[in-house]
């Protein structure tokens, strides 16, 4: 398996190191450059351990769920750098072995519901949609109650401050990600042969 160049602008520490790095948002034009990537570094020769270095703003959840689904089939490490917000958390928690700087910062958030006012939805179209969003918020809480190694941050606790932060941000510093939570290693804790 060959890159192109385009390939190898977008992820240029792909062939070397098997690092893959996110797009800033996440829409189904990610989801094919994870696919690809993930791909690659699969069957890659230097035989590295895949690292999905993790950043970016969010976007559609059911595309982070199925990048999530991506990382785990390759057995990826994932870091978080500097900042991840919405959909980057669910794709930081999906990895396998998760990695954190303890100056980064979470940002996670109820499911949008968000319907403009001219909006032709009926009332059970607007009710099917809330119950999505609402199936969506607890999938992201169970996974990240998987990630707690403090088991008091349950599913019920993770449900329970996703859905209170319907209109604002709930942020969460890495420092307390590796203390609090305790849902990650320290970054530093990468190998030599991952430094990044």
């Amino acid at each position: 398996m060959y890159l192109t160049d385009e390939q190898r602008e977008k992820q240029p520490l792909l062939e070397s190191r098997n690092i893959i790095t996110t797009p800033p948002e996440c829409n189904y034009a990610m989801f094919r450059e994870m696919e690809w990537a993930l791909e690659y570094a699969r069957h890659n020769s230097n035989k590295l351990r895949p690292l999905v270095r993790v950043a970016g703003d969010g976007g559609d959840s059911g595309y982070a769920f199925g990048i999530g689904e991506l990382i785990q089939d390759a057995n990826a490490f994932t870091v978080l750098l500097g900042s991840a917000y919405s959909s980057h958390v669910i794709i930081w928690a999906s990895g396998g072995q998760r990695f954190i700087y303890d100056t980064a910062l979470l940002g996670i958030h109820s499911s949008g519901i968000y319907v403009p006012t001219d909006s032709r939805l009926t009332e059970h179209d607007f009710i099917t949609h809330a119950r999505n969003c609402q199936a969506v918020d607890k999938s992201t809480a169970i996974l990240f109650s998987s990630c707690c190694l403090n088991k008091k941050y349950n599913v019920s606790w993770w449900y329970k401050k996703i859905r209170e932060h319907r209109d604002a941000t709930y942020n969460i510093s890495g420092a307390e990600v590796l203390d609090k939570f305790d849902m990650a290693n320290h970054a530093s804790l990468i190998t030599d042969l991952r430094k990044i």
